[in-house]
């Protein structure tokens, strides 16, 4: 049987029973004090939050291995890269029937799902919310150094 509202029901720590309008606008509160929102239709950019807001530093973890030999560290943009290509590689692994926007089965899913659609919905609000508050300092510093390193394809 499928599990609706997987999303909401996590975060709202509601596994069995009903859920209602109160398990998603906890669920909203969740994602808007506890998590820096990243999107996959994003990922560059996501990528970029994560690392300014984590401190992720690539420039601290030199790929090259101990040997004693001359070894060429990566460079931000093929380590970025990287991490782009592994995300995609490993998202949405299983084989299944695609389900067209509209359809019986679509309206079903969308119908069993509300919660977390809506959630999705808000997610994406809160992700622009985010770039104009967390973010303004470093999207600044982008815009004036024309550099991002990233190269998510």
């Amino acid at each position: 049987a499928m599990i609706d509202n997987w999303l909401v029901r996590y975060l709202s720590h509601e596994e069995r029973g009903e859920i209602s309008i109160w398990h998603l606008n906890f669920a909203k509160e969740m994602l808007e004090t506890k998590f820096v929102i990243g999107l996959f239709d994003h990922l560059e950019e996501s990528i970029f939050r994560f690392q300014y807001y984590f401190g992720w530093n690539h420039d601290n973890h030199n790929s090259s291995s101990s040997g004693g030999g001359n070894h060429t560290a990566m460079t931000k943009a093929k380590k970025t890269q990287c991490v782009c290509n592994s995300m995609k590689r490993h998202f949405n692994q299983h084989e299944h029937a695609e389900i067209v926007e509209g359809s019986d089965e679509w309206n079903l899913l969308l119908e069993k799902n509300k919660y977390d659609m809506e959630l999705y919905e808000f997610a994406i609000d809160l992700y622009e919310r985010q770039g104009n508050t967390i973010f303004t300092e470093l999207l600044e510093k982008r815009e004036t150094k024309k550099e991002s390193g990233l190269f998510c394809e």
